[in-house]
């Protein structure tokens, strides 16, 4: 009798033990190569590529105005507390945890895109100070607090991205630096930015731009890019492909010395190949060697200070002068 009561609950437990572990069970595609599970209360994306951007979906309802995401995880938004999305995902879209209960989440640094309200009204990313930019992994998300009047923001080498609307309205930003690991730059990022003025991108190869990036930004007028990029930028296009700087100057600068009155060129000096900064009255150096103060006047480098090792001065001013008239 004992014996048959202990298999009968055995029994019990291996009926009802499955079906309290997987109370919560979900699962879909959410990108060409996708796929999305929910287990209890912890949402895991997986696979490779993009995420499918979600729509948010407006009803009037009695009079009230109720807002919900086309994600397809939505409808169990409340069960949703954890966040995994695993390396090879590159993309989170619009919306898509819009409402949920989130409140912790895993981002690979293969995510370099986050599109506009992914995390709407769900999460608080843990900052060390009340202010500054927010950082959901790779990518910029938003601003936190109130910002600086005639604020210059840099941002963080190794950003990888800046999200849709990551920037919206803020009125006391002036200029922003990018670095050149950021890949994609998503819809209306700095939307309602009317005090920006200036851009400096540090890479090469523009961004991947969403459109409308800088809508409504009244005092937007130049962006600085490297010395030859210039060509690259004005081609630059968003995915409706719009002109992403039609009617903005496009301004080459030496990214080593940061400013758009340098020549940036590479000289062959002293059996050694180097960057040579050059301004007006500057200091420079060649190789890490001996300073000289340097005066460009027609693709005329005058040394007025120490010179190079006899014998190797032509070679100097020739290198120099070729790579000026190259440019």
């Amino acid at each position: 009798m004992r014996k048959r009561f202990i298999a009968g609950i055995v029994a019990f437990v291996m009926i009802i033990t499955p079906m309290t572990a997987y109370a919560v069970f979900h699962s879909g595609t959410c990108g060409e190569n996708l796929t999305w599970t929910l287990l209890n209360s912890t949402l895991t994306i997986s696979g490779t590529g993009a995420m499918t951007d979600f729509n948010l979906i407006y009803d009037n309802i009695g009079g009230l105005l109720y807002v919900s995401s086309s994600a397809p995880w939505y409808e169990y938004r409340s069960y949703i507390s954890t966040v995994i999305i695993e390396d090879g995902v590159t993309s989170i879209g619009s919306a898509a945890f819009f409402g949920t209960g989130l409140i912790n989440i895993t981002i690979p640094d293969s995510v370099t895109s986050i599109g506009r309200g992914a995390f709407d009204f769900t999460w608080e990313i843990n900052q060390p100070d009340d202010r500054g930019v927010v950082y959901a992994g790779k990518v910029v998300h938003s601003w936190r607090g109130e910002m600086p009047e005639n604020t210059s923001l840099i941002l963080n080498e190794g950003t990888k991205g800046i999200a849709g609307w990551a920037f919206f309205g803020l009125l006391n930003l002036v200029k922003v630096t990018i670095p050149d690991s950021v890949e994609n730059i998503r819809e209306m990022a700095f939307l309602h930015c009317e005090n920006l003025e200036s851009i400096t991108f540090k890479s090469v190869t523009p961004p991947n731009f969403g459109c409308d990036v800088f809508y409504s930004c009244d005092n937007f007028k130049t962006i600085y890019v490297p010395m030859g990029a210039k060509s690259s930028y004005e081609a630059a296009r968003c995915y409706h492909d719009e002109i992403v700087f039609d009617g903005i100057d496009i301004v080459e600068f030496c990214i080593d010395c940061g400013e758009s009155s340098c020549v940036c060129v590479k000289v062959i000096a002293f059996n050694t190949v180097a960057t040579a900064k050059i301004s007006p009255g500057a200091m420079i150096t060649i190789d890490g060697g001996a300073p000289f103060e340097a005066d460009i006047d027609k693709l005329t480098l005058k040394i007025e200070k120490k010179t190079p090792a006899s014998g190797e001065t032509g070679k100097f001013f020739a290198a120099l002068k070729a790579h000026l008239q190259s440019q």
